[in-house]
């Protein structure tokens, strides 16, 4: 892309002996975005161990697959009717025909992924610390703002797009990659 969109961010928290995982998802179809260059930031602030990483299903974003969204803490689907979404299959019980990804990481290190890309974590075990992050997403030079039937996460209002327009208005701003 030859330019960059902020989109949103958000900081997600698992409080100590959190037992509830992260549904598995992927997280375009929760916004109101078509295109290919959507990127999604996941920055840790606390220590987390491969155990209780976000994990990813290598090359899922590839699959030309749109899964419906869910609400995280209701295990159900947002209200949305759009033909290419799907349900999401139980890939919990699909261990053996994907390869899935997580790290050990600690506060800063980032990881970077496309927005189609199937991920979900587990609860966080830990008895004694936190496991936070901040999660931000980026968009370029192809994403256009795209309408979805029912819900959208976060709700987004009085940003002037209509459906096809490209983003740039003062909710989502450019970020200059130009060297001064």
């Amino acid at each position: 892309s030859q330019r960059v969109f902020w989109y949103h961010d958000h900081l997600l928290v698992k409080e100590p002996g959190t037992a509830e995982s992260t549904p598995w998802h992927h997280d375009q179809p929760y916004y109101p975005v078509d295109g290919e260059q959507l990127v999604s930031f996941w920055i840790p602030m606390d220590p987390v161990s491969k155990d209780t990483c976000v994990e990813y299903i290598r090359g899922s974003h590839r699959w030309g697959r749109w899964f419906s969204p869910k609400y995280f803490r209701k295990d159900k689907d947002f209200v949305v009717q759009d033909p290419r979404f799907e349900t999401i299959p139980d890939f919990d019980a699909q261990r053996d025909q994907h390869e899935f990804l997580s790290w050990e990481l600690q506060p800063g290190d980032m990881i970077a992924f496309h927005a189609l890309a199937v991920h979900g974590a587990p609860g966080n075990r830990s008895s004694s610390r936190r496991r936070r992050a901040w999660a931000m997403r980026w968009l370029g030079d192809d994403a256009r703002y795209a309408s979805r039937v029912g819900a959208i996460s976060p709700p987004l209002e009085g940003h002037g797009l209509t459906p096809g327009d490209a983003f740039g208005v003062a909710m989502f701003p450019e970020i200059s990659l130009k060297s001064s």
